[in-house]
């Protein structure tokens, strides 16, 4: 089970350097550990890009939505607000 071994450790403080060094001394074969460990790099970072521009694409869609409530009505009938 090197690929769930591999994906716990990167959340554990000091994991990663552990696993490298496991690796090389319990004698896991590099064609099966580089290709590993970058397919799971790559995956991890590309659901975290998908997850940080769908975040700011919401933050962009609330600062372009119309203000409602009390501003809005504010607005409305032409009332200043103070400052």
């Amino acid at each position: 089970r090197p690929a769930s071994l591999l994906l716990t450790a990167r959340y554990i403080p000091v994991g990663r350097v552990a696993v490298n060094m496991t690796a090389g001394a319990t004698g896991f074969p590099a064609r099966r550990f580089v290709p590993l460990a970058v397919l799971l790099g790559v995956f991890i970072d590309a659901v975290l890009v998908r997850a940080l521009r769908a975040r700011a694409r919401r933050q962009a869609a609330g600062a372009l939505a119309p203000t409602t409530g009390a501003a809005l009505l504010h607005r409305e009938i032409g009332e200043v607000e103070a400052g």
